[in-house]
Parts: structure tokens; C-alpha cells; sequence
């Protein structure tokens, strides 16, 4: 409701900046201060960032958004709220298949997410995973800024679908080759990844969804799309200790086949897991893509807001 629709893409990347300045100066901010100020100091710090915060909401002025009589809903019921916003997303397939689209590949961000730590410690030691954590804040950081100087494609759709292929590749190339120089090429270029995508599925559902209803409709999105993410941390550790190591142990029985090719022994039953859940991640992006309303999402569906700001 405060950004010009053309410009919600930048203001989307700006948010992934923002997040990702706060991710590589935080750590590097807190080590130095638990030592200096102690941890009291530190949670002292905490509650004045939020204090901060709490003012600029206050200092902001947030429009009213026009309601109709098909927006309004009695606060009362909240169940009914809930309903209204999954009947709003269902009724447009689009944003539906969009929802569908996230909830499987957040599952495999999920995965990847998890093991990403016992990958890299089974090649490389634990400073090395401190450097791969921090390229890939460096290219979420890159992706945000890039974001909001271009503001995305065009279609932003195609812009989502593109850049979690890059994502997927990124994924298996780890795995096809794991190595330090590939953990921090193939960290970049997923962050990277990750902000142009965020950005571009917020301004998606910013302009598409009517800003009367966006909280109620986002509320559902946001429950729908992670509900998927406890799901595959529960399952990330024991399907890589009980199914894929043992297949690429010494006497695993993907030595003589797939262990020819990425290697045997510890960390490479991870390193395969990574390349199934890259494949995976393909797969579902092909399938998100065949989806004609998922497709042409950005021709189909009018957009919900003007051109101009609301204010």
C-alpha cells in the first residue's frame, strides 16, 4: 500500500537486502559485542532495536484500503476469515497453483537446508563452513540489491521459475561434485537465487491480491507454503543416515554404479541426496511451468491494485 505497483519488484529486493545486510553483519556484530558488553548488554541492545522498530511503525502512515461488501468479513470469526482467504486463492487457479508450487519446493529447500552443515563438514572443516555461509549471505545480499535496482522481470513468473532452476543446478552441482570451491560457487549462486525469487513472489501476490483482503489471503500463503518445511526437517536426517550413506558406504549398493561417479564414503550418500532433491526441484519446475494458469499467471489474472501509490 506505500510502493507504486510498478515498483513493488525493487521494493521486494530491498527487503531481501535488508535481511541479508542483517544476516553477515549480526554474527560478526555479536561476537565482538558478547566479548565487550556481555550477554547482558547484548539482549539490552536487542529490546532497543525493537523499540526503534516500534517507532517507525508509528511514524509511518499506512493508507486505509478501499473495501467492498465482497471484502468484508466479521473480525469475530476468525475461521471464517481463514476460509475466506483459502476460498480467495482457490478461486483464482493461478495463485493457487503458485501456493502448490512453493509448498513442494519449500520441502526441498527444506532438505537441503538441513544437510547443507554435515555436507560441507565431511569435506571441509568447520572455518570452511563458516566461509560457505557467509558467500551465500553475500549472494542473497547481491540478489536483494540487484532486486531492487531492476525490479525483476517483466513477467515475474518466469523470473521464479528461472531462477529456482539455477537454484536446482546449484543443488546438484554440490552434490555431483563436492568440493570447496564448488560449496562456495554453488552457495552464491543459490542465495543469489533465493532473493530474486522471494522478491518476485511477493510482488506477485502483492499486485494480484486486493489489498482490502491481503492479510487474511497472505496469512493462508505464508501457513500453506512453510507447512511443508517441519515435514522435511523431521525427515532430512534419518533418510540420509538410513537410506543414502549406506548406499554409498564401502559396501553400499551404489558402489560399483552411481559411487563410481561422485565417490564413496562418508558425506557422499548426503552428496546424493542433494543431487536427487536438485532433480526433484527440476521436476517441479518443469510440472509449475506445463501449468498454463501458473504459466501465463501474470496475462490471466488482472492485477488487484493500480497503477499508482494508494496514498
Amino acid at each position: 500500500m506505500l510502493v507504486p505497483k510498478q515498483h513493488l519488484g525493487r521494493a521486494s529486493g530491498m527487503v531481501q537486502f535488508a535481511e541479508a545486510t542483517s544476516r553477515l553483519l549480526s554474527p560478526m556484530l555479536a561476537g565482538v559485542l558478547v566479548v565487550t558488553i556481555q550477554i547482558q548488554g547484548v539482549i539490552l541492545i536487542d529490546c532497543v532495536t525493537f523499540l526503534f522498530s516500534l517507532v517507525m511503525l508509528l511514524l509511518v502512515r499506512f493508507p486505509e484500503p478501499k473495501t467492498t461488501a465482497e471484502h468484508e468479513v466479521k473480525k469475530s470469526l476468525q475461521l471464517r476469515e481463514f476460509i475466506y482467504g483459502w476460498t480467495y486463492i482457490t478461486a483464482r487457479p493461478g495463485l493457487l497453483g503458485l501456493l502448490i508450487f512453493f509448498a513442494a519446493i519449500n520441502f526441498l529447500i527444506g532438505v537441503v537446508s538441513v544437510l547443507v552443515t554435515p555436507l560441507v563438514l565431511a569435506f571441509a572443516t568447520v572455518n570452511v563452513l563458516g566461509t560457505v555461509l557467509s558467500i551465500g549471505g553475500s549472494g542473497m545480499l547481491v540478489g536483494g540489491l540487484v532486486m531492487s535496482i531492476w525490479g525483476g522481470p517483466k513477467n515475474r513468473i518466469l523470473g521464479v521459475f528461472g531462477f529456482t532452476l539455477s537454484g536446482a543446478l546449484s543443488i546438484i552441482l554440490a552434490g555431483l561434485r563436492p568440493s570447496v570451491p564448488v560449496f562456495f560457487a554453488s552457495a552464491f549462486i543459490y542465495y543469489f537465487g533465493v532473493s530474486m525469487i522471494n522478491g518476485c513472489d511477493q510482488a506477485i501476490w502483492q499486485s494480484k491480491v486486493a489489498p482490502a483482503v491481503q492479510g487474511r489471503v497472505f496469512a493462508v500463503r505464508s501457513m500453506l507454503a512453510l507447512v511443508s518445511l517441519p515435514l522435511a526437517y523431521l525427515i532430512a536426517g534419518p533418510l540420509a543416515d538410513r537410506v543414502f550413506e549406506p548406499l554409498l558406504a564401502p559396501t553400499g549398493l551404489l558402489v560399483g554404479s552411481i559411487g563410481k561417479l561422485i565417490g564413496v564414503g562418508r558425506g557422499y550418500g548426503i552428496a546424493l541426496l542433494f543431487i536427487v532433491v536438485g532433480i526433484l526441484t527440476v521436476i517441479a519446475s518443469a510440472f509449475g511451468y506445463l501449468y498454463q494458469p501458473l504459466r501465463r499467471l501474470n496475462h490471466q489474472l488482472p492485477d488487484a491494485i493500480a497503477d499508482e501509490t494508494l496514498l
